[in-house]
């Protein structure tokens, strides 16, 4: 069993994720309609620098089987007909302040993703 197919076997959440799309043309934050994800998710709260050098606290480390971006938002549960299109409108909804992608030794093709969320909107 490769590292991405171990992944997928832990990732049994169920995550709302909401893609960052730009600003508008007010300046504010727009996104892609929610998505279904699975995840572990891991609440543990821990300093994390972003690749501006700016620190944040963390609230959780997620592991997840497919690439994000910094400004995406997540949360647990499942995508239904009440869920807002607008994160910032959902109360369980996390920023991610930092994402990594570690390639696994060897390979050019697996990797181990983690993002890293914090302050709830």
């Amino acid at each position: 069993m490769g590292i991405q197919s171990f992944i997928e076997t832990v990732c049994v959440q169920d995550a709302i994720l909401w893609s960052y799309a730009g600003n508008d043309e007010y300046g504010q934050p727009s996104f892609d309609a929610p998505t279904q994800v699975k995840v572990r998710w891991e609440h543990d709260q821990r300093t994390v620098i972003d690749e501006f050098g700016k620190q944040y606290e963390s609230v959780a480390e997620i592991l997840i089987p497919v690439d994000i971006k910094r400004l995406d938002y997540i949360a647990l549960g499942t995508v239904d007909s009440s869920t807002p299109d607008d994160p910032q409108e959902y109360d369980e909804a996390y920023q991610v302040i930092r994402f990594t992608k570690i390639p696994m030794i060897k390979s050019q093709t697996e990797f181990v993703r983690k993002a890293y969320v914090g302050w709830q909107r």
